[in-house]
């Protein structure tokens, strides 16, 4: 992997992480924000031959949202990780060339997500730590998602193809 590409994605990760961390949680609804470093390993792990961006994504964006968050440590860090690795193998399962091919990719992504950080939460023994699935806050994602979709299509980029950088 080229060393620029690398360097690009430790940068946009730390980058989502502090917007996450720090202006997100002021626009709460319901207890609930976007989460910006999922729906950006869910894009770069879900390429074809970009395997290894989401992986690598999943890894930076997980040690930086750590690195900010009052949680054990590495929790993050494992859960992304996993999470890019299992979205990278489904999304070699289905066609992505439309918005309703993304959703069921998302929801895996999503709830491996959530489950992985539930049984690392529950093999720590840290059941003090609060951890709840917000279905508005997939509803959210899922929404982020159309949308960036959406604009991807009508910039021209994503006409035959699903492949984004």
């Amino acid at each position: 992997m080229k060393i620029l590409t690398s360097l690009f994605c430790l940068v946009l990760m730390c980058c989502l992480a502090i917007i996450q961390q720090s202006l997100l949680p002021n626009l709460l609804f319901n207890q609930w924000s976007l989460n910006l470093v999922l729906i950006a390993v869910f894009f770069l792990s879900s390429q074809e031959n970009k395997g290894r961006l989401g992986f690598l994504a999943g890894f930076w964006g997980g040690f930086f949202l750590d690195f900010f968050s009052a949680g054990p440590w590495g929790l993050l860090t494992v859960s992304l990780t996993i999470t890019a690795l299992i979205t990278n193998r489904f999304s070699r399962l289905i066609q992505k060339n439309s918005l309703l091919a993304l959703w069921p990719l998302f929801l895996v992504s999503f709830l491996t997500y959530q489950l992985a950080s539930l049984a690392i939460l529950i093999f720590l023994g840290e059941f003090y730590f609060r951890f709840r699935i917000f279905f508005t806050a997939l509803a959210a994602n899922l929404a982020a998602i159309s949308l960036f979709f959406a604009l991807l299509q009508a910039l021209g980029k994503n006409r035959h193809r699903y492949d984004y950088f």
